[in-house]
């Protein structure tokens, strides 16, 4: 149960929430492809696909898009908290599709019409997603469909470590769908494969540059000297990779992961290009606090430092 005082947080974190799932609803009746009358694909996504490419526009790289996420878990969590079928519904329909991919997939990238990119192509892979939805699912419903599905997913995740991610908030989301497998399945592997992600991030904060390399090559060619200390390039990846660390802490004990976001979180004050200090506000992304919210509180109950409230 939450706080009285949180209330106004969280009628906006429903409010963002409820716009998100409306714009995806919208947008799944539009044709993917220029040219076409009739969108592709199936369920709340346009493609029933959770492996496919993505093109990037000119005026966004790769480097600044955040992973797609697990859109059916926040749904399912909406759900929960609020009651609003809505949700559920654009949850189930959603997994319909990602359970379907997940089950015929042999092989990360294989699912769907991915074309292979020219040289010079801004033709991205995106993450895989639906781990946590499918999972959750299976808790809801009992049906191994979902939990198969699920497995799946996270062995390929697992399978291709960080050695292709393209950037930080990439290994957190797979050391998150990694560990939701363990704690629906109670294998350890899962938690040990996610520790090993975890790594990467820890080289990444301490500029061990070597370990990188050896790690993930495409993050280490990103690495600049001022990166040290935090846990990724903005604010947002900050967040998406304290989710990861707060949830590791909490399935295997471990409190040394509120040390290292204490650490980014200094890194972020610290950067006035990501914290307006005059404002109490980060910059960049309008949400961004959203996503550092549940690492903020935790810092602040660990260390009573009202810097962090």
């Amino acid at each position: 149960l939450l706080k009285p005082e949180f209330d106004s947080l969280m009628a906006k974190l429903n409010g963002w929430l409820t716009s998100s799932r409306q714009a995806v609803l919208a947008g799944r009746e539009k044709p993917e492809q220029t040219g076409k009358k009739e969108p592709i694909g199936y369920g709340v996504f346009r493609f029933a696909d959770p492996l496919l490419a993505t093109t990037t526009g000119d005026s966004k790289s790769v480097d600044n898009l955040s992973p797609p996420g697990d859109f059916a878990h926040a749904l399912y969590l909406h759900f929960f908290r609020t009651g609003d079928l809505e949700s559920l519904e654009a949850a189930e329909e959603t997994l319909a599709a990602v359970a379907d991919a997940g089950l015929i997939a042999e092989e990360p990238m294989q699912v769907g019409p991915v074309p292979s990119p020219l040289p010079g192509s801004k033709l991205k892979p995106t993450e895989p997603y639906g781990v946590e939805g499918l999972m959750d699912a299976y808790l809801f419903t009992g049906s191994r469909r979902f939990l198969n599905a699920g497995r799946f997913l996270a062995i390929r995740m697992g399978k291709g470590g960080s050695v292709r991610v393209e950037n930080v908030g990439n290994v957190a989301s797979r050391s998150v769908a990694l560990m939701k497998g363990y704690e629906v399945t109670g294998d350890r592997r899962w938690l040990e494969t996610s520790k090993g992600l975890l790594e990467t991030l820890y080289a990444w904060q301490d500029g061990d540059i070597e370990k990188l390399r050896r790690l993930a090559p495409s993050l280490a060619g990103q690495w600049q000297e001022n990166f040290k200390e935090g846990l990724g390039k903005s604010s947002w990846e900050c967040g998406v990779v304290w989710n990861a660390l707060q949830y590791y802490q909490r399935l295997s004990g471990d409190r040394s992961s509120l040390a290292r976001m204490q650490r980014s979180a200094q890194w972020l004050y610290q950067n006035p290009n990501l914290w307006n200090a005059e404002r109490k506000e980060f910059n960049g992304s309008p949400r961004a606090a959203f996503v550092l919210a549940p690492g903020l509180a935790a810092l602040f109950e660990e260390t009573g430092n009202e810097q962090f409230l």
